[in-house]
């Protein structure tokens, strides 16, 4: 049975944590901020994207019912629906901004190589608006007409992936042909948009930096012929043409030739006049790449029914904005999960499922993977697995469940002292002793269980020449050393103090508590699941480049490694003070003494 993570939490380890937190140091978003962090708020924010709530009580409610789980999904108190609704009205909506910008950039990355449907390498954008309808007395900031307000969702789509390459939140007065000011073209891409973009200055623009524009032609459009090229009517189009604008200003503002494309749909029999600059692709091509622009009025249908941002949990201008850009930020890391973890699952099943299991303890890649149904191990522990066609840690369970069986039976018969003997025998051993074999068992136990005791004594140094003389080394003890101070190797910066929970296996994983310290031998990466709870880390080896020390940077977990004698001077319970910005571990005076 998996009893790691939460679903929510395993979705939020695909946000940049790093590059969000320094997004909210540039915007000095936690200044003065005591609880619900700005972190905390997106995770609040996308919680309520996720699972559909619609209200600040609604989502104070849904996580108060499971106060246990809380931590672990990165809530360090308790939400509040006053202190989540100023934070949505204080702090700057441009740090979701710049958090969905980061997303979308890294999404693009991963949706680059994907099928456009048209046999095209060129990348091809989208570009249209949608209008959300506000109160004018509610939402006075964005009004439209005397009598109602709205704000408009300018998107322009990148047609692999369906990601929003750009978006701009503008009042419901703003023209959409004004966006096209705001962009700043590529080289080499199509821009596909309706003809309510149809301005001759603007287009003359984008044909300057290079890029082609596909668009319908208006119904007043006026130019003469220039050439007609050969085309075949039984394909649907009917007209290839170039041809030069005839008005004064349209002449004077675009003073190039277009191409007029005059198109009708075999099948619904429609009729299109598409105009574009591009002269190389087939007329059918740059039909087809008309049609796709309806993968952006999808998108706009999508967000509206799929994420909130129909009812909104404040009404200042900057909280509309931050639950938007919490909205699509939401959106983008969902299609960076899917991508990365290579779901055939859409969208709209992922966002599915995850609204009604996020609180669930499920591998997240299970969760999302419909033809992928794995079984989960019976949570009766006398129930063992005899096949597992998915070799795991779950088989290593049954062998050790198999083993501790065999030497509790063995020690009953009186061939061994105790159960856990059975692990100090090798394969062609322990078939021996069940074949009946004379030899001493007991005594080959003890001699080995007196080994291991030896070697685990020993300190190892950082370089071993010869390892005949480090292995008669003794560990020297520091258990009556006088200082209360201990000094390691920073590798996650911050500071905390708390409790040593000493773990030697994993058979201590289950006395670890929020908030404690722990004391490790070694950064191993399999302690990550404890990462979410504990307060900081302690270890007696390890380097800054390890896959633990990443991860532990990756939780913001204050880290402490090279930490000497640190297995042997902590035990659990002791209160210690870990500064992991100078490396320095001070034993509180109310815990320390010589003994200890």
């Amino acid at each position: 049975m998996y009893v790691g993570k939460t679903l929510f939490a395993q979705v939020m380890e695909f946000v940049p944590w790093t590059s969000f937190t320094r997004i909210v140091h540039r915007y000095r978003g936690n200044a003065g901020v005591r609880t619900l962090s700005c972190a905390e708020q997106f995770r609040a924010m996308a919680f309520a994207q996720l699972t559909w709530r619609e209200s600040l009580r609604d989502i104070e409610v849904s996580l108060s019912a499971n106060p246990s789980k809380l931590y672990a999904m990165g809530f360090r108190s308790p939400v509040k629906r006053s202190t989540l609704a100023d934070a949505n009205e204080s702090r700057d909506w441009r740090i979701w901004f710049d958090l969905a910008t980061v997303l979308i950039r890294r999404a693009r990355k991963l949706y680059a190589r994907d099928a456009l449907g048209v046999e095209l390498n060129n990348t091809v954008y989208a570009l249209d608006s949608s209008t959300v309808d506000l109160c004018l007395s509610l939402f006075d900031w964005a009004p439209v007409r005397s009598t109602n307000a709205a704000i408009k969702l300018h998107t322009l789509l990148d047609l692999r992936g369906c990601i929003p390459a750009f978006l701009y939140i503008s009042d419901g007065k703003l023209h959409d042909v004004k966006v096209l000011d705001m962009l700043a073209f590529e080289a080499g891409a199509f821009y596909v948009m309706d003809r309510g973009y149809v301005d001759f200055a603007r287009l003359d623009v984008l044909h300057q930096a290079g890029a082609f524009v596909v668009t319908r032609a208006k119904s007043n459009f006026n130019a003469r012929r220039v050439y007609s090229a050969p085309c075949a009517r039984d394909s649907g189009v009917i007209c290839d043409q170039r041809v030069a604008l005839t008005g004064f200003y349209a002449a004077r503002d675009y003073p190039e030739h277009l191409r007029r494309i005059r198109f009708k749909d075999p099948d619904s029999g429609n009729r299109l006049v598409v105009l574009t600059n591009n002269t190389a692709r087939s007329a059918l091509t740059i039909c087809a790449l008309y049609k796709q622009r309806w993968q952006v009025e999808l998108f706009f249908k999508w967000i509206k029914q799929h994420l909130r941002i129909k009812k909104f949990l404040g009404t200042s201008e900057n909280a509309v904005k931050t639950q938007v850009w919490s909205a699509i930020a939401t959106y983008v890391l969902i299609a960076i999960v899917k991508k990365e973890l290579h779901l055939n699952a859409s969208l709209y099943t992922c966002l599915q499922i995850l609204s009604v299991s996020v609180f669930e303890k499920t591998q997240l890649s299970c969760a999302l993977q419909l033809d992928d149904p794995r079984t989960e191990p019976p949570a009766d522990d006398n129930q063992l697995i005899l096949f597992n066609p998915y070799p795991d840690t779950y088989d290593l369970t049954a062998i050790r469940t198999l083993l501790l069986r065999l030497g509790k039976l063995l020690a009953a018969q009186g061939r061994l002292d105790q159960r856990e003997d059975i692990f100090f025998l090798s394969i062609d051993e322990r078939t021996d002793l069940l074949a009946g074999g004379t030899q001493d068992w007991k005594t080959i136990v003890q001699e080995r269980r007196a080994e291991r005791e030896h070697h685990a004594a020993v300190t190892v140094p950082d370089t071993i020449r010869e390892w005949d003389s480090i292995s008669e080394q003794t560990l020297i003890s520091t258990h009556s050393a006088k200082s209360d101070q201990l000094i390691g190797m920073p590798i996650s910066a911050g500071s905390v103090i708390g409790p040593v929970r000493m773990i030697r296996s994993v058979m201590d994983w289950d006395q670890v508590r929020p908030g404690e310290i722990l004391v490790v031998s070694v950064i191993d990466p399999g302690l990550a699941p404890l990462f979410g709870i504990v307060g900081g880390l302690i270890a007696e080896m390890g380097g800054t480049l390890s896959h633990g020390a990443i991860i532990a940077r990756e939780y913001g977990l204050p880290t402490i490694a090279n930490v000497e004698g640190a297995m042997a001077r902590l035990s659990d319970g002791l209160q210690v003070r870990l500064d992991a910005g100078s490396g320095t571990i001070c034993i509180q005076p109310s815990t320390y003494s010589e003994g200890s």
